[in-house]
């Protein structure tokens, strides 16, 4: 429907707002990434979510699958399965191999690769090498073969596979091609290593809600690509999911190797509030090691010898029983031992959860919140089996239902906020459309139209006023601190660069040339030796700096959001008041237009009232998810290393008598020159002003979206219907018929938010 000119200011509004809500779309993703150390089941446990067994793949080499697996359901309409691969480009390969290299060979230009390799990094190196050319033997032909092997493949050179098929057996074998089993197998070339991130896609209940589930490897991997493929879906999941076998997850050890893979440190900066661990391997807790772990609680060891001695009790008596009586005391056996188990399950579900979340709530921040899931993918899987074995657990004791609902429900959350905001929009734009519909009801005389109209002209005007002015007010608050901030942070990297630069140089006296220039050959980022996480070491006093000014900031930021929600609700309070004070000056003698006109006010006011107590907290949440990308540039080396990245590449050109000194001076000389510091604070201050642009936008569109309905319901209630014509009346008509259409839609999304939100709360 379309504005022919018939429709004055108050129907334009309520068109433009229809047309919206015609418009409005509630499909919503949510991102789960599912981290873990290698061997504690994150891909048999994604299989079982997925109900595809063995559609991922695992590998007997630490660190092989470094990349990403991100699995989402198949588009609408599409059946099967779709695998796309994408590949390093040829210089991202080239910058691994060089740091491989000089790992393996040191100061050496050409040496054996047929050598046993002596550490874990060296034999992940290796492998690589091996895959890619089997039949390699010195380590000075490794680059010249890179450029051979890309010119050769297409694949490579597009930079991408695609695989479509209805065969889940081609799936699993091709998964399976991009990891090897063990070291050394290869007798052909296998592109394992050159793989970036891969995306399946497929039909699963876990996925058709919107869920898109992440296997990420750990942030330590020797290639500078697919590091920053696994931090940017750690930076944009919704949810992060921890994976770790039973046994360690009530210990230091998960936790521990979290924290060398780098897990931890964002997990803190990042803000996050909520974490979800799941323990897998539940299968190998016996009831001998439930009576061990939980011997504290009386409760449970009294219930658990008293079925333990009743079992042992028939056992022993069996021998004596007549064989129909051993059958019968067989069963008996059998449902204790099945109580028994069912004990130990329950115990040990409600002492994980206790222990875990206490750990992790320890680790991260008292306010976190842990959900915890027990799972066994084993005996889940087993359920499928032509012939169940005996004594699996039972579907739901293996938790992989709850699991998969938990992962289904994640875009829930997001398709539930666009829905609660949807009902309000369309409960006020009813509000519009029946005072558009019915504007003459009120009976009120020419004379006092215009009376109330000059009245209510005021009291607009005053509100407009009003809330223009706390916009304006907002915005110079916040340009204020932002420029606090901002002086802040030049002080602040000025020092970090002065901090930077010396720490570099001690650093460089204390070590020996193969160790500086291997640092340099991985961009900061190596993981060993005396010079890992040189990067990390760089910015860590710059971070906890600025995080200081920050923290300020955002304190001072969020009392600017209530400090204008208090002014704005005044503000509409008191013209609630002055409408009011109107409608009771002109309808002394008029009960029934007093009382339509009351109801007006409570429909137009009300639920922007409603509004309006809620906006700040709305806001400050907003910017709790906006802050997120500000605080990874100086609390997390990621941006760093980028910025610094031409500095090592340049420095390890040097080589011969006296490179050591040449190739330092050549990295510093680049951090001043290329103002490195002062390149990563403009960035920083580009994601701030980008903040404050979009809180003092925020601002001002809820202002002049309520000031444009109050208008319009004010224009509805002061206008009468003299000379209406009848187009224009079929026009109101058609506009209050495509209103009414949203009811039904409306009743059903509303019903299925409450049942959402109990589901919720029952969990």
């Amino acid at each position: 429907m379309q504005s022919s000119g018939l429709l004055d200011i108050q129907g334009d509004n309520i068109l433009k707002r229809v047309l919206e809500a015609e418009r409005a779309d509630f499909s919503a993703t949510a991102v789960l990434a599912f981290i873990g150390d290698s061997g504690v089941g994150k891909s048999k446990l994604l299989t079982a979510v997925l109900g595809e067994p063995n559609i991922l793949p695992t590998s007997g080499l630490r660190a092989c699958t470094s990349f990403p697996i991100e699995i989402r359901q198949r588009e609408s309409g599409k059946q099967g399965y779709r695998v796309e691969t994408e590949f390093l480009q040829q210089n991202e390969l080239e910058s691994e191999m060089r740091a491989i290299v000089h790992d393996v060979a040191g100061a050496d230009s050409d040496v054996s690769l047929n050598k046993p390799s002596i550490t874990e990094a060296e034999e992940i190196a290796l492998a690589k090498i091996k895959a890619l050319f089997p039949d390699i033997s010195s380590s000075a032909d490794v680059l010249r073969r890179v450029d051979e092997l890309y010119k050769s493949h297409q694949d490579l050179i597009a930079g991408t596979h695609t695989l479509e098929t209805n065969s889940r057996a081609e799936v699993v074998d091709y998964m399976r091609s991009l990891v090897p089993s063990t070291v050394g197998e290869e007798e052909e070339i296998t592109l394992w290593p050159l793989v970036k991130v891969v995306k399946l896609y497929l039909d699963s209940e876990a996925l058709k809600t919107g869920a898109i589930l992440v296997d990420l490897p750990g942030l330590r991997d020797s290639n500078a690509a697919r590091t920053a493929v696994t931090r940017h879906y750690m930076a944009q999941a919704n949810e992060i999911v921890v994976v770790t076998r039973l046994t360690r997850a009530v210990t230091d050890e998960t936790t521990g190797e979290l924290s060398r893979e780098g897990y931890i440190k964002r997990l803190k900066h990042d803000g996050r509030r909520h974490l979800t661990i799941v323990c897998t391997c539940s299968d190998h807790f016996e009831p001998s090691d439930a009576v061990e772990d939980f011997k504290g609680d009386k409760g449970f060891l009294k219930r658990y010898h008293y079925l333990n001695n009743e079992i042992e009790a028939r056992y022993l008596s069996l021998d004596s029983k007549r064989p129909k009586q051993q059958n019968t005391d067989k069963e008996e056996i059998s449902s204790l031992e099945t109580s028994l188990q069912q004990l130990c399950i329950e115990a040990r579900d409600k002492y994980a959860v206790e222990s875990i979340s206490k750990i992790y709530s320890k680790l991260l921040s008292e306010d976190t919140s842990i959900h915890c899931f027990v799972t066994s993918a084993k005996h889940y899987l087993e359920h499928f089996l032509p012939r169940k074995k005996p004594g699996i657990m039972s579907l739901d004791q293996t938790q992989i239902p709850m699991l998969r609902d938990y992962c289904a429900s994640a875009p829930l959350e997001q398709k539930s906020a666009l829905a609660a905001q949807f009902f309000q929009s369309i409960l006020e734009l009813q509000a519009l459309a029946r005072v558009f519909a019915n504007n003459d009801s009120t009976g009120m005389s020419e004379a006092g139209r215009q009376k109330a109209k000059a009245e209510m002209d005021k009291a607009f005007t005053a509100l407009l006023n009003r809330l223009n002015n706390e916009s304006l007010v907002f915005a110079t608050n916040i340009q204020n601190d932002v420029q606090l901030f901002l002086e802040g942070l030049f002080t602040a990297t000025t020092r970090g660069e002065k901090y930077c630069l010396e720490l570099h140089e001690k650093l460089v006296k204390e070590n020996k040339f193969q160790a500086v220039k291997s640092a340099y050959h991985h961009h900061g980022e190596s993981t060993t030796g005396k010079l890992k996480n040189l990067n990390e070491q760089f910015i860590s006093p710059l971070g906890a700096e600025v995080d200081a000014l920050w923290k300020a900031f955002i304190t001072k930021t969020e009392e600017h959001l209530q400090a204008w929600n208090y002014q704005v609700l005044r503000g509409l309070e008191e013209f609630e008041v002055s409408w009011q004070s109107c409608i009771d000056g002109n309808f002394e003698s008029s009960p029934k237009g007093r009382a339509t006109s009351i109801k007006l006010l409570e429909e137009c006011l009300t639920p922007r009232i409603e509004s309006a107590q809620a906006v700040a907290t709305n806001f400050c949440k907003q910017l709790v998810e906006d802050q997120r990308p500000v605080r990874r540039l100086f609390l997390l080396p990621d941006h760093l290393t980028s910025l610094l990245r031409p500095g090592y590449e340049k420095a390890v050109e040097e080589k011969g008598v006296g490179a050591l000194e040449r190739m330092t001076k050549a990295f510093e000389s680049y951090v001043r020159k290329a103002r490195v510091f002062n390149t990563l604070s403009r960035d920083i201050q580009k994601e701030v002003e980008g903040i404050q642009g979009r809180l003092e936008q925020m601002c001002q569109a809820w202002g002049r979206t309520v000031a444009e309905d109050i208008q319009a319901n004010i224009h509805g209630w002061l206008k009468g219907n003299e000379g209406i014509g009848r187009e224009e009346a079929e026009y109101k008509a058609e506009i209050l018929r495509i209103v009414d259409k949203f009811k039904k839609p409306l009743m059903v999304l509303m019903e299925e938010n409450r049942s959402f939100q109990r589901e919720k709360a029952k969990k």
